[in-house]
């Protein structure tokens, strides 16, 4: 018995304290960080949209949503316009291709005196 009263003793717990609370520290904030990682890719996986879900249906939904008017006209067209970008892009549609300028249309033949005129006889 006496020399287990020796041997602590001869260790300080005091200088032992600090060392073990920064270890039970260190071991709290990587399980802490640990958790808040698993949750929110938790989270993430639940808010994925559905496998077979596009942006037609996304569309419709939005649809519905104006027509029950909790979006103003211009909230849904801005909406669609996007929604018809990503629809393109999935069913490999190209781009509308930008309005070529009209054809010029061909001019009047230039005005001819009525002497020249083959069809009228000169009066």
């Amino acid at each position: 018995m006496l020399a287990f009263d020796c041997l602590l003793a001869s260790t300080d717990l005091r200088s032992e304290l600090p060392l073990q609370l920064l270890w039970t520290v260190l071991i709290l904030t990587a399980v802490v960080v640990g958790a808040a990682g698993i949750v929110v890719g938790i989270g993430r996986w639940l808010k994925r949209p559905p496998a077979g879900r596009g942006a037609a249906d996304d569309l419709a939904s939005f649809r519905v949503l104006y027509e029950r008017g909790e979006f103003s006209q211009e909230e849904y067209e801005r909406i669609r316009s996007r929604l018809n970008k990503r629809l393109r892009q999935e069913l490999n549609v190209p781009p509308p291709a930008p309005e070529a300028p009209p054809a010029p249309v061909d001019q009047p033949a230039a005005a001819t005196p009525r002497s020249s005129r083959p069809d009228r006889p000169h009066a």
